[in-house]
């Protein structure tokens, strides 16, 4: 039974020791907190039924003590039988001593009877509490596989969160290469523009002085 309760909690703990604590968000900390308890609660469950076993083995020790009070008394009838053989030739003496030796040894096998029934009334509520403690130890490795669930679900978003934003950082970085190309490209094309309009007013105020210049001329022909 002991070994039973032990078994999910040695490897729970080989578990913790040999994997790596991920670095969880903020919501999964009380869920790390409600294992910690869980598993303190589990400890003292167990300490329990380590008390249990130790009142057990005392009831194995009175149990022993019992079945040699009792090859003790079938020594004593036969010790009776071979007295009351030698009573018959005078020896009433020795058959008292084992009477009374007999009287004291039901006596004692009373006293360790009654040891006996309480102990085995205790050993009933012990098996009750650590039959409760196999469902508490149960349960609490039901919620903490869980816990652990849930916190393996919480990592795999984080790593998907984390991941989306890599990619939109990537994606952010080439619309700013972008911009800041198509920036340069109306930054050129702002100063063709410059040049070309001045080059137009140049041409412009050139024409204007040539037909200035070439009004008198068509007057006089005509």
């Amino acid at each position: 039974m002991i070994s039973r309760l032990k078994r999910p909690f040695f490897r729970l703990l080989h578990f913790r020791q040999n994997s790596k604590k991920p670095r969880l968000p903020s919501t999964t900390l009380s869920v790390t907190k409600e294992l910690h308890a869980a598993d303190e609660r589990a400890n003292r469950a167990l300490a329990d039924a380590a008390r249990a076993v130790e009142q057990l083995h005392e009831e194995q020790e009175h149990s022993m003590k019992i079945d040699a009070l009792r090859r003790s008394l079938e020594e004593q009838a036969i010790q009776i039988q071979e007295a009351e053989a030698a009573a018959l030739l005078g020896g009433k003496r020795v058959i008292a001593k084992l009477e009374t030796r007999i009287r004291d040894l039901e006596t004692a096998l009373d006293e360790e009877t009654r040891r006996h029934k309480e102990t085995q009334n205790a050993l009933r509520k012990k098996d009750r509490r650590i039959k409760e403690i196999q469902q508490l130890v149960d349960e609490e490795h039901k919620n903490f596989v869980m816990a652990q669930d849930t916190a393996d679900r919480l990592q795999e978003k984080l790593n998907i969160q984390k991941r989306q934003l890599a990619e939109a950082e990537s994606v952010t970085m080439a619309n700013l290469q972008r911009v800041r190309r198509y920036q340069h490209e109306l930054e050129d094309a702002e100063g063709r523009a410059d040049q070309a309009e001045s080059s137009l007013h140049l041409i412009r105020a050139k024409h204007r002085g040539s037909v200035v210049t070439g009004k008198p001329g068509a007057s006089k022909v005509g």
